[in-house]
């Protein structure tokens, strides 16, 4: 597993969406909201991020508008693996 955590995350978003007009670095600080996220690509993203980390997210952090960017994500799922 190399990369950083925000890094690691960016390239599970890259999985799920399609079309992504930006690189791994640029994707990390872009706003969620604008990169085309709906429910289900946004769930298909946590469970691999969840797999990733082997960490479980809590129900009430399962929606899109909880997190700002792929960076704030990422602090998030700091808090619960350190």
């Amino acid at each position: 597993m190399h990369g950083s955590i925000e890094e690691r995350i960016a390239e599970k978003f890259l999985i799920t969406l399609d079309d992504v007009p930006m690189g791994k670095d640029e994707l990390i600080d872009a706003p969620l909201s604008g990169l085309g996220l709906n429910s289900l690509t946004f769930i298909k993203t946590i469970v691999l991020v969840e797999s990733e980390f082997d960490i479980e997210i809590e129900p009430e952090n399962l929606n899109i508008n909880v997190f700002s960017s792929i960076r704030s994500f990422a602090e998030y799922v700091k808090s619960i693996i350190e």
